[in-house]
């Protein structure tokens, strides 16, 4: 190798010129020539070709080719990958010329002067394995805090996140969520409509209440009682006669009505004898002495629930009776 000081002959330079236009690598240049990666510099910048040292050469750029990528439409990274230089690299030479050009079709007209954006491939592995829905662009350093960019792979919006909130949050597009937010509202929307149509149209068939027999209008399709009053007639023991019926597995007429019984008993207690008192609420919904039907033989022992097997008592009446033929 000749030494930094020792002048070149017109021949050793042509042949380093000859030898640059045919692989257009200098570190590459310098090898071959057995000359140093200065004095290929030197001899090459003196013919108007030095387009940086070393390794740097493959990512070299004309001014040329910049301004005619930015005349042909195209964006700072599909100019980049057409000459195969770094964004970063191009961001440099275009401040310098003082020229835009924009980030990426859906980001919008963007201008890079100051950015120094750069690819790392460690990020791209990360993004592939903790957010799949998302495509790694480039990063960038702004002060102590690192800036990644990411494109969404369904809608293709561009995004920049800290590297710190990446790492231990959970990011999400921001349109694919206002968008998936819009469908679940619809939804709930277009159930809420059809609730309503169907319990407008429940509560235009008239339904008949299993107590007094009278009709009566609800939204609800399983209604049975008429009122409040009616559903605490026909209640016993917290479970109605039917479910008690089904329980113990007897017969259940459903003709055999409270109201009906007390009438038929003239409300009278079959088991002392005494009237009872409709009004009578000292327990709650009724009291001691309100009517109630009595089985007389027990559901729990084999006793259906038919016109003679029941019979008009007293609430504490009843409840002394408990499950027994007689008091």
């Amino acid at each position: 190798m000749y030494s930094r000081n020792t002048p070149l002959s017109l021949s050793e330079k042509e042949e380093i010129k000859r030898v640059y236009l045919e692989i257009g690598n200098q570190q590459k240049v310098a090898k071959i020539t057995k000359h140093s990666s200065s004095t290929v510099w030197k001899v090459l910048k003196s013919y108007g070709l030095n387009k940086g040292q070393g390794g740097n050469q493959h990512y070299s750029i004309t001014d040329e080719q910049i301004l005619k990528g930015i005349a042909d439409g195209l964006t700072r990274q599909e100019i980049a990958d057409k000459y195969g230089t770094h964004v970063e690299n191009l961001a440099r030479r275009m401040h310098k010329l003082g020229v835009h050009a924009t980030y990426a079709p859906s980001g919008g007209s963007r201008k890079i002067f100051g950015e120094c954006w750069h690819y790392t491939p460690g990020k791209d592995d990360l993004i592939k394995n903790k957010y799949p829905s998302f495509i790694y662009l480039e990063s960038q350093k702004k002060g102590s805090s690192k800036r990644i960019r990411l494109k969404c792979k369904k809608c293709g919006n561009i995004i920049e996140r800290a590297e710190s909130t990446i790492r231990q949050k959970n990011i999400v597009c921001e349109h694919c969520e206002r968008a998936r937010q819009e469908q679940i509202d619809l939804q709930n929307e277009r159930i809420k409509l059809m609730r309503f149509f169907y319990a407008l149209a429940e509560s235009k068939k008239p339904k008949k209440c299993i107590i007094c027999g009278s009709e009566f209008y609800s939204q609800y399709s399983n209604a049975r009682y008429c009122s409040k009053s009616c559903k605490r007639k026909n209640h016993s023991g917290g479970k109605s006669i039917r479910h008690r019926c089904c329980k113990y597995g007897v017969l259940y007429d459903p003709s055999v009505k409270p109201i009906k019984i007390f009438k038929r008993d003239g409300y009278v207690c079959q088991i002392c004898g005494k009237p009872c008192d409709s009004n009578d609420k000292g327990w709650g919904n009724f009291g001691p002495y309100a009517p109630t039907v009595d089985h007389i033989i027990a559901l729990a022992n084999g006793g259906a629930h038919i016109w003679s097997n029941v019979q008009c008592a007293h609430a504490i009446c009843n409840s002394y009776k408990r499950d027994l033929i007689t008091v």
